[in-house]
């Protein structure tokens, strides 16, 4: 992404507009049957301090999560990598775990989890197949790509058989998104996963 705020949940310019949001999306989330709602937490806005605009992130995941928790869905905080998003304060597992451990301790939120993007974890030099061994259980969804380039898969040096085997094994239900840039077309992309995990591991193409 070249341009952008990387979201809107903690940014006092886009605050009005999320909460103003918030029904909409949930609605339109429930008439789909979508239960994992990804709320982006936005650029570090250079206005105010770290923790202010960290307390407007938290008090509007909360409102999110209150509107979502009606039609049982889930809402995820991704993290991002500085190297494509460098004013994003959420860099790593551990920031995003935190935030989610105090909407869910301190503010008593039950319905936030992670959005694990192995893509931008493994460009942080976080252990992507230990953290999925450690922290699967924290996963309110997945998203995958090569972190050479968000390439397909099998084009850089992730060892993805042995990533989508642990969390298989980690009782990770939920759906892995797609979100690498294919070479040819999309469906031929598809034969880098391995056929027996195809039965196993649920895949969505994002696209």
């Amino acid at each position: 992404m070249a341009a952008g705020s990387r979201g809107l949940v903690s940014r006092p310019d886009g605050s009005a507009r999320f909460r103003a949001n918030i029904e909409v999306a949930v609605g339109l989330a429930g008439s789909l049957g979508c239960t994992v709602l990804n709320a982006l937490y936005g650029n570090r806005d250079p206005g105010i301090s770290l923790p202010e605009q960290r307390e407007l992130g938290i008090d509007n995941l909360a409102l999110a999560a209150a509107a979502a928790e009606r039609i049982g869905a889930t809402v995820v905080v991704e993290a991002l990598n500085s190297a494509e998003s460098p004013h994003y304060p959420i860099t790593s597992s551990h920031d995003a775990i935190d935030l989610i451990d105090y909407l869910t301790v301190v503010r008593g939120v039950p319905n936030v989890s992670f959005l694990a993007d192995l893509d931008h974890l493994a460009r942080m030099g976080e252990p992507v197949e230990r953290l999925v061994e450690l922290k699967a259980d924290r996963f309110g969804h997945v998203q995958i790509a090569d972190p050479a380039g968000r390439g397909r898969p099998g084009t850089g040096a992730v060892d993805w058989d042995a990533v989508l085997s642990r969390l298989a094994e980690s009782g990770y239900r939920g759906h892995v998104g797609l979100e690498y840039r294919p070479v040819g077309s999309t469906v031929d992309s598809f034969d880098w996963l391995p056929r027996h995990l195809r039965a196993t591991a649920t895949v969505e193409e994002l696209t």
